[in-house]
Formats: structure tokens, sequence, C-alpha cells
């Protein structure tokens, strides 16, 4: 990691049925700081507590044989996925009169959909309502909206296939997979903790599935990002978390999770109709 100070996460494992955990992690905590650690936050993942903090490699070396500790691993650097779907989606449904599913009245009714993505411009016809509702339990579209402020062509992109529906349009057929469905949106998060918030609040308001086209293409390694959706899988059995493989087609991190569906339908450009042994 270099001389200069870098974020990392570290993963500490603690058994909820014992009275000495607040004790352990105390310990833990006078240890950091005699390396010179500040602690940058503190919480519960499932049965770990995971501690961000910003160190030398010396310090993440030092504090990986520290007694209590699992591992320390750097903070991820996620980056969007899906680059080319669109093309591929289009080709895709030219070769069909129309969508079967929507054919057979699966439109999404009633359904909430959790898009976690760079920023959804939510001011796009896609999300529009046209009763002039605010986002929130009246709108037709947009149930709730978190995160950084801004616009995507992402995210923008990644919602729209997911929910998208333009009444103003010209153009019916220009919709999404679920195009009655609802929408809870947030943005990438910086870490496994964030991940596992993102879940939760989203399955708080409702959210069954959860649409994640991004992802840490730099490891395959089973991380704080894959503990976080394994973890929330765990606690929510009625909810389904989906990511989107790299574009490379390699299974990375977070898809790699034990308890989520990761896909990957259509090669890239120019094998647009081949079907990925990853799917």
């Amino acid at each position: 990691m270099g001389s200069a100070e870098v974020p990392v996460v570290a993963q500490m494992w603690l058994d909820p049925s014992s009275s000495g955990e607040m004790g352990s992690y105390l310990i833990l905590e006078t240890q950091l700081r005699e390396l010179g650690v500040a602690i940058h936050r503190s919480t519960m993942l499932g049965e770990h507590r995971v501690l961000v903090f910003a160190g030398s490699a010396a310090v993440a070396s030092a504090l990986e044989r520290l007694p209590g500790v699992v591992r320390v691993e750097p903070v991820p650097a996620v980056s969007t996925r899906v680059a080319t779907a669109s093309l591929a989606s289009q080709v895709g449904s030219l070769q069909l009169a129309s969508p079967p599913l929507q054919s057979e009245g699966f439109l999404g009714q009633g359904q909430i959909v959790s898009v976690i993505d760079d920023p959804v411009d939510l001011g796009h016809c896609a999300f529009l309502d046209l009763s002039g509702a605010p986002i929130g339990p009246d709108h037709s579209k947009v149930l709730a909206t978190f995160g950084r402020a801004g616009r995507s062509s992402h995210g923008t992109h990644m919602a729209s296939i997911i929910a998208g529906r333009c009444p103003t349009s010209s153009h019916p057929d220009l919709q999404g997979v679920a195009p009655l469905a609802r929408l809870v949106t947030n943005t990438l998060p910086a870490s496994g903790l964030d991940l596992y918030e993102h879940l939760r609040l989203a399955s708080d308001l409702g959210a069954r599935v959860h649409s994640n086209s991004w992802g840490d293409d730099n490891s395959s390694a089973y991380t704080s990002l894959t503990a976080a959706v394994d973890t929330f899988a765990y606690e929510r059995e009625t909810d389904l978390v989906v990511f989107a493989v790299s574009n490379s087609g390699a299974l990375r991190s977070p898809e790699n999770a034990k308890n989520s569906l990761s896909v990957t339908a259509t090669y890239d450009l120019g094998n647009d109709l081949g079907i990925s042994s990853l799917a």
C-alpha cells in the first residue's frame, strides 16, 4: 500500500453470545491507538465488528497479527458495469414480436426494486409522475432516493432498464422490463458497511429485489463487500440481491457471494447473440 496512509478495512470476528465482546473490542482499540491509528468508523456487520481506519502497510501488517482480527483488506475501489447492455438488449428484442413476460401481464405491478449505482437522473421522462407528486409514497415511479446528488448516464440507464416508463413518449415500447414497478435508488457504497446499510435501508422501505451493476474488478477474494451481501441475505430471506458480473466476464467481488444472483447473459459487442457460460 506504499508509505502513505491508505484507508483499509479491518474486520474482527465477535461472538454475539460472549459477555466479553465489548472488552475484546476495547482491547483492540487500545492496541490501535498505540500503533497511532485513528478509527474512522466502527459498527457491527452480522457477527463481525468492522473497523475503518487509515494506516500504512506496516500498520495493516501489524494489525493482522493482533488477537481477534480475522483479516485486513483495502477499502474496495468499485466501478460500474454493463457498459454495452443497451445495444445487446435492443438486438435481442428485435427478434421478438413483443416482450414475452410483458405480453402475459408481468409488468412489475406492486413491486419495489432497489437500484444501487451512480446517481440517477430522476428528471428523465422514464421516471416522470404526471400528477406532479414529489418523490415519496405518492410518486408513481420513485419511492425514495439516497446518496450523493447529481445524475449519470450509467445510473439512469440501469434504472430505466429495470422500471423506466415514459408516459409522454410517442413510443410506448420504450420502457423497462418492469415498467409499473417503483424504485428506491442509492449511490455506490464506499465499503462493505455502506453496502449492508444501503440494502437494509431499501429493504425497510419494501424493496425485495436489489439491482447492482457495479463491483470491485480488482478482487475476486471474499471481501467485506461479499460478506455484506451474504449477511444481508441471511437476515432478509425474502430479498434477492442481484449483481452484474464484471465487464470482462470474470467473476469478481462482490458477485462471488454465496447468497446472491450473479448474471451475465450476453457477450460484448461483436458476439452479442452468444450466451455466456457464466449466466
